[in-house]
C-alpha cells in the first residue's frame, strides 16, 4: 500500500483538514479527512516555515537576503517578537501560511501554498501561491522542496497519531460537588 499526502490545511488553528491518496495494487483511492485532534508542534512548525517561500512566490519582498536568512533560521523571523508589533523589523511576521497542495506529475510534482497577509487595518487577506515545480528554477528550490518534504512527512505523522495532548476540561462544578459529597 502506497500513501501519498496530496494537500492539508490548519482548520481553527489546530485542528487539520487532509487528503491523500492510497494505491493498493491498481486501485487508487483519494482520502479527505476532516480531523479534531489538536496537531502537534511540529507540524505547526512544519505550517510557520513555509512563510519565507509563500512570501517570497507571491512577490510581498524583494529583500532575497531576508528570505534566505528567515529560511536558514526561521525561528529569527517567525516568532512573534514583542517589540516589533507592526512587523517592521521583522516583517514576516505579517503572515501566515495554513495550507498546501501538491499537484503535477509525480517526475513534475509542484506545491501551492496558501496563506495570509495581515494588512495595516487589522484584517487578513488570503492567497494562493502559483504552482512551483519542485523540480523547477525557483531560486530556493532545494530549501522549498526540503520543507515541503518535512510538512508532508509531518501530516503523515500526525495520520499515524502524533498529535498534540487533548486538553482535559474539568468542569469547576463537578468537582466541587465530589469534593461536597466526600467522593
Amino acid at each position: 500500500m502506497n500513501t501519498i499526502i496530496k494537500k492539508a490545511s490548519l482548520t481553527g488553528g489546530i485542528m487539520l483538514k487532509y487528503s491523500y491518496s492510497m494505491t493498493e495494487g491498481d486501485v487508487k483511492n483519494l482520502v479527505n479527512i476532516t480531523s479534531d485532534a489538536p496537531v502537534h508542534d511540529d507540524l505547526r512548525k512544519a505550517f510557520r516555515n513555509m512563510i519565507p517561500f509563500f512570501v517570497h512566490v507571491c512577490e510581498e519582498t524583494t529583500k532575497e537576503s531576508l528570505i534566505k536568512s528567515a529560511i536558514k533560521d526561521p525561528e529569527e523571523h517567525l516568532e512573534r517578537k514583542e517589540d516589533d508589533e507592526e512587523g517592521k523589523e521583522y516583517p514576516l511576521l505579517n503572515f501566515r501560511v495554513f495550507g498546501f497542495e501538491i499537484g503535477g506529475k509525480d517526475d513534475s510534482e509542484g506545491i501551492k501554498l496558501i496563506g495570509e497577509k495581515r494588512l495595516a487595518i487589522g484584517d487578513w487577506i488570503t492567497f494562493t501561491t502559483p504552482l512551483i515545480r519542485l523540480d523547477g528554477d525557483y531560486k530556493f528550490i532545494a530549501e522549498l522542496t526540503e520543507a515541503a518534504y518535512t510538512l508532508r512527512h509531518e501530516v503523515f505523522e500526525y495520520m499515524q497519531g502524533k498529535q498534540a495532548p487533548r486538553q482535559a476540561q474539568f468542569n469547576m462544578f463537578d468537582s466541587n460537588e465530589e469534593e461536597e459529597e466526600g467522593i
